[in-house]
């Protein structure tokens, strides 16, 4: 079960009606449109088929029912689509390594709340740092203080975090069933 959507739609529900929900919903689709434009453009596609592209996905009948509707798809491509997005500006490293690796922990817990794909992505994740390390290992000219820190920070980002998320979500659903069905 999306025990992370569960739990943002039983929290959002505390304070908004139904049409309130569906908005929200309705958001994490647009945002979701803005991030693959986004993965696109850093990939160096041109803008007319980045926004080709986008137009193409939000045209799509199954993306435009999923957006109007409560469901745990849209919960699930948003932190999917983050991890993307994040992990292709780590690579890059145009800025602060932290940064980008603490977004790509943050949604990979999410995304491991989400669904079991997330799991997946995790493991694909932790298996492209493996060799990203293994090449960073390779190289001579890199001082092994270097490989510790890039190594403890990837370990801490990568394992750590996404583990912390995934268990404080289902730990909060395991805790939160107040009626016990026997099934």
């Amino acid at each position: 079960t999306p025990t992370f959507a569960i739990q943002l739609f039983g929290f959002l529900a505390n304070y908004w009606d139904g049409i309130h929900l569906k908005y929200s919903v309705l958001v994490m689709a647009s945002l979701c449109l803005f991030l693959i434009y986004m993965i696109l453009r850093r990939i160096n596609v041109s803008i007319m088929l980045s926004v080709s592209a986008v137009f193409a996905i939000a045209n799509l009948p199954h993306f435009q029912e999923q957006s109007i509707s409560l469901s745990a798809e849209v919960v699930f491509w948003l932190p999917f689509l983050g991890v993307l997005y994040f992990w292709r500006l780590y690579r890059n490293q145009n800025g602060s390594t932290i940064m980008y690796l603490s977004h790509v922990g943050v949604f990979l817990g999410l995304a491991m709340s989400t669904k079991s794909l997330g799991f997946i992505t995790w493991v694909w994740i932790i298996c492209c740092s493996l060799y990203d390390t293994w090449n960073t290992i390779d190289d001579i000219s890199v001082t092994t203080c270097s490989i510790i820190k890039k190594v403890t920070l990837k370990f801490f980002f990568i394992v750590m975090l996404p583990l912390q998320i995934f268990i404080l979500i289902n730990y909060r659903q395991i805790n939160n069933f107040q009626i016990d069905s026997p099934e």
